[in-house]
């Protein structure tokens, strides 16, 4: 999904929590990811959200294709 957004195109992701704060990958992901794409929300979502499917947190991540992320 991400490769093709075209370049100023918008979308949102769903990550389970921990994804942006933990382990080498989700590192890299973390300093690739803003210099390509406009971050500019992150919602962070409660346990109870995807239940009884999931029991975990998750964050929505809004970005624009682009221009790295300036400001969240």
């Amino acid at each position: 999904m991400i490769c093709t957004l075209k370049k100023g195109g918008r979308a949102a992701i769903v990550l389970p929590d921990g994804s942006l704060t933990s382990d080498v990958v989700k590192q890299r992901i973390r300093e690739e990811f803003p210099e390509q794409y406009t971050v500019h929300t992150i919602v962070r979502l409660p346990n109870s959200v995807f239940q009884p499917y999931a029991s975990v947190a998750a964050n929505l991540l809004f970005f624009t294709k682009g221009e790295p992320t300036k400001e969240i």
